[in-house]
């Protein structure tokens, strides 16, 4: 695999909204080529705080987000000619990311194949249920960066294919 999209999506814990959307672009399954990260607004107080402590934006900078029907558009855009969609299991996360995307006026294109590596890693190493991205990024090394962003949840995860490819092969 040449290109691959390594996603992450964080939701508001009661609503389900989507309150953020990133991925990294990696090449060659060496580099990582590209970033797309964006906070989406909400209605709810609570995912505004929320935003506002995780990202360390100031309020006005909030309230300039794009909507979530640009934010799609653009992230849609950004994807481009990518067709694989890897995340730490995506696939539990993948109808409220449909969910999104319906509510900001786009579906998923049909090209689109996700990738669950919480699967694929639970399945070759004989897991008896998914282990937590956090807790084997520590087994495997890899520093701790902020919870609950998803950014940072995109750069373990690759943190993770890197160090379990380099050790034993690839994975996907």
């Amino acid at each position: 695999m040449k290109e691959y999209v390594i996603m992450d999506t964080e939701f508001n814990s009661t609503s389900n909204r989507a309150i953020q959307i990133s991925a990294v672009r990696i090449r060659d399954g060496l580099h990582i080529a590209d970033q797309f990260n964006r906070f989406i607004p909400s209605p709810d107080k609570f995912d505004q705080l929320h935003i506002i402590r995780t990202s360390n934006m100031r309020y006005s900078d909030y309230l300039a987000l794009p909507s979530l029907q640009q934010t799609v558009r653009d992230y849609v855009a950004w994807i481009r000619t990518t067709t694989d969609i890897v995340g730490w299991s995506i696939e539990g996360d993948a109808g409220r990311i449909r969910e999104t995307f319906k509510q900001g006026s786009h579906g998923i294109p049909k090209n689109w194949k996700f990738i669950d590596i919480a699967d694929v890693v639970e399945n070759q190493y004989g897991f008896n249920a998914t282990p937590p991205l956090q807790g084997l990024a520590n087994v495997l090394g890899i520093p701790v960066n902020r919870a609950h962003n998803a950014l940072d949840d995109c750069l373990r995860t690759f943190g993770v294919i890197k160090a379990l490819e380099s050790r034993d092969g690839k994975l996907f």
